[in-house]
């Protein structure tokens, strides 16, 4: 039937392109053309692409011969849909007679397309909007222009394929200029910004946007384009002509207007940013104002409600930075944790929303103490990373988040594979952070916590100076009044601290007090970051005391940690610290001045330390220390205040739970047992002098573990050479153990040499069966004997 059909249609068209246009006009002649379009086609694919083609010329012969203009826009309708389906399937199948009408096909079919979504269909507007551009004239091209570039613009959302934002960039590059070209030009530039980091694109971006017109779109896009540009350069100008854009796009959107939520939001975001440049309150309240009525103004089921609670939630979250209400950082929290609730998986705001929660929870674990914070905040930072693409732009923010996450944990348990969880992924997070220096200084930052806490635990300096040059920059990237910078000198103040008391130069020591005193000046009077930056102020003084006996640094000590006591509440997790610190600070008064009122003091705040810290924590270990110190500092001064031996006792107590405490660093372990020997010996209690020592002895060898490089296992027993003498003449007053005290002296003082004698075992016999097994352990042996230069 298909034969006789093909036959009759192409006699049709030869007596047509004789002069003859009667039998095309035939009332037949459409019927005809269906009965060849339906055969050409099986199972949904273009089986007999001749069939098709002929029915396409059929329909556009009857528009060259139709007198009527309906009629004839019928036919060319017809004829453009047919031939629309040979040439997505083989383009060089159509003729060019038929590309015209092909092309105004190509129009509707893909927006169509696009507006079904999907990959599948995105892949097919690509392909019709190219036909489009490419067969199209006047009017029929310039709309291929446009949905061509929406259908890339969508893919690469869909699927990141840099390749179609680029296409999608140049075609709007090329266009003529219009409003909405330049608006779709300047959004995709800052996409671009924000995926490679080219500061041309995000120049680009904004003058694409400020020539696209002042219409309440355009003005919206500006402004967010001038706050990428101030996140990435830190200028104040762009954050201040962000605002202006975004008050002028809110109030020229009318109430019941879909996009009225989102002007509010914008306009609370660019506040937010003006905020954290500047620091005055009345942003952050003109923020939180704009992100509740965009909150107000979105109805149930707005698609961008999520969204708008959770900048909701990150302006409230600042404002208990600024003053320290936990009404807001306890609101905040559940607008993010509601929002999150209503959004499926694959959400392209997921990620972003679970990395804010997990920062609200970390923050509110760190200063009110709730382990199921900690617990929940872990959860929710993992959930960011796993739901991030891997070409999301944020994901070196995600990544630093759960570094820093792991980190907080790890100072609660002790737990090392916390530790090395934030090293990896805060390393990850830097090398991902290339685009914007504030991004980056924030991803620095913590990787040097993690670096800092892994140098305390493994005495390694290597990590200690990568920690401090990684502050150095950090502190760097952000300007005078950036919201971050105070935190950064915190960190740097603390860890040039660790390197002085390491190294002993005093340019660290008074660079760590400048940076701790920056810092403090940096952070507002209610903010609850300021009781801890007090609190390091104190130690760092403290440290610069001991070293040059300055009574004005001793005296400023004591007054910043006392200030830092204050203003701690109790329960809140680093109260323990706190009053340790302070407590050691009245001790050294006690013993430069004699007064009893501050042995008494650092007796009793070293006591509720130890009360208040969680039993199984590092924190209770060190509190542990310093309350034998001030226990010891009584019985010496003869001011004990019970039976004789007393306060020594509490000593010996207090320094040997420290010692044998589950969470305890290595480094407590043997100062704590070394301390326990000593006041055991002085009681006279031999056989627990030696346990106390021989405890100490017992890490020694742990605290110079394999694992780091030889100065630093010199470094970490260096201050130790007497401690195996100090074990052996204990365990010798207890006649019954003389060969223990020969053991504990060849233990104590061969460390490093039967370190060395360790890992040479002869592996003949290992090689004559597994030679590969050999070579790699013969490789590790001399990496380990390798010097330190090699």
């Amino acid at each position: 039937m298909s034969g006789e059909a093909l036959a009759e249609a192409r006699r049709r068209l030869l007596t047509f392109a004789q002069g003859d246009p009667a039998p095309i006009m035939e009332p037949d002649t459409v019927p005809l053309a269906d009965l060849l379009a339906e055969s050409a086609v099986d199972d949904g694919r273009v089986a007999r692409p001749g069939l098709l083609l002929s029915a396409a010329m059929l329909h556009q012969a009857r528009a060259l011969a139709a007198t009527d203009p309906a009629r004839r826009a019928e036919s060319v309708r017809r004829a453009g849909d047919l031939a629309l389906v040979l040439a997505l399937d083989e383009p060089g199948g159509v003729p060019e007679m038929l590309r015209p009408a092909t092309a105004v096909a190509a129009v509707g079919a893909s927006a169509h397309l696009i507006e079904h979504g999907g990959l599948d269909a995105l892949n097919a507007a690509v392909a019709a909007a190219r036909l489009a551009l490419d067969w199209g004239s006047g009017t029929a091209r310039a709309a291929g222009r446009t949905n061509l570039t929406t259908a890339l613009a969508e893919r690469f959302e869909l699927a990141g394929a840099r390749a179609d934002l680029d296409e999608a960039i140049a075609l709007l590059g090329a266009a003529p200029e219009d409003p909405a070209a330049l608006n779709n030009l300047g959004n995709l530039l800052r996409t671009r910004f924000e995926l490679a980091g080219a500061r041309g694109d995000l120049d680009g971006a904004v003058d694409a946007l400020r020539r696209a017109g002042d219409g309440p779109r355009q003005l919206a896009n500006l402004g967010q384009a001038l706050l990428t540009r101030f996140d990435a350069l830190g200028e104040r100008a762009d954050v201040d002509e962000a605002v202006r854009c975004a008050r002028r796009a809110a109030d020229a959107t009318p109430a019941g207007d879909p996009e009225l939520p989102m002007r509010w939001s914008g306009l609370g975001t660019a506040r937010r940013a003006a905020y954290d440049a500047t620091g005055e309150a009345a942003d952050l309240e003109a923020a939180i104002d704009a992100h509740r009525r965009a909150a107000a103004a979105a109805p149930p089921g707005h698609p961008r409600a999520p969204g708008i609670a959770v900048n909701l939630g990150n302006a409230l979250r600042s404002r208990f930075d600024h003053v320290g209400r936990r009404d807001d950082l306890d609101e905040a929290i559940r607008v993010t944790a509601a929002a999150i609730g209503t959004v499926p998986p694959g959400h392209p705001g997921l990620s972003r929303y679970c990395s804010n929660l997990g920062a609200m929870l970390r923050l509110r674990y760190t200063q009110f103490g709730d382990p199921a914070d900690l617990d929940a905040a872990i959860d929710a930072h993992r959930r960011a990373v796993a739901s991030a693409a891997p070409q999301d732009p944020h994901r070196a923010r995600y990544l630093s988040n759960l570094s820093a996450i792991h980190s907080t944990r790890h100072d609660r348990t002790g737990v090392v594979e916390d530790l090395d969880a934030a090293i990896a992924h805060g390393r990850e997070a830097v090398a991902a952070a290339a685009a914007s220096p504030a991004d980056r200084a924030r991803c620095l930052a913590n990787l040097a916590s993690a670096l800092l806490g892994r140098s305390e635990l493994l005495n390694s300096a290597g990590d200690l100076d990568d920690a401090v040059d990684a502050l150095h920059e950090a502190v760097s990237l952000v300007g005078e009044r950036h919201v971050d910078r105070a935190r950064y000198l915190t960190n740097l103040g603390i860890c040039l601290q660790a390197r002085f008391v390491r190294a002993e130069r005093d340019e660290d020591l008074d660079g760590a007090v400048a940076a701790a005193r920056d810092a403090v000046a940096a952070t507002g009077p209610g903010s609850p970051d300021r009781p801890g930056r007090l609190s390091n102020l104190s130690v760092v003084l403290q440290t610069r005391y001991l070293r040059h006996g300055s009574r004005a640094d001793l005296d400023a000590a004591l007054d910043a940690g006392e200030r830092a006591t204050a203003s701690t509440t109790a329960g809140h997790p680093t109260r323990p610290s706190r009053l340790s610190n302070l407590a050691l600070a009245r001790l050294r008064r006690f013993e430069r001045t004699g007064v009893p009122a501050d042995l008494a003091a650092a007796l009793a705040l070293s006591a509720e330390a130890v009360a208040v810290a969680e039993p199984a924590s590092p924190t209770r270990s060190r509190s542990l220390v310093n309350l034998g110190s001030a226990h010891e500092m009584r019985a010496l001064r003869g001011a004990d205040h019970g039976p004789p031996g007393d306060d020594l006792r509490a000593a010996r107590d207090a320094w040997a739970e420290a010692a044998t405490g589950p969470a305890a660093p290595v480094a407590v372990r043997v100062i704590a047992g070394a301390a326990w020997g000593r006041a055991a010996a002085r009681l006279g209690t031999w056989d627990d002098a030696a346990s106390g020592y021989g405890t100490a002895v017992e890490h020694l060898e742990t605290l110079a573990w394999h694992g780091t490089r030889r100065a630093d296992q010199e470094y970490a027993i260096g201050g130790w050479s007497g401690l195996a003498c100090d074990a052996a003449a204990s365990t010798v007053a207890d006649r019954r153990r003389a060969a223990d005290a020969l053991r504990r002296l060849e233990q104590g003082r061969g460390i490093l040499w039967a370190q060395s004698l360790a890992h040479r075992p002869d592996l003949t016999d290992l090689a004559a069966v597994r030679p590969d097994l050999a070579r790699a352990l013969r490789r590790v042996r001399r990496a380990l004997d390798a010097p330190e230069d090699a």
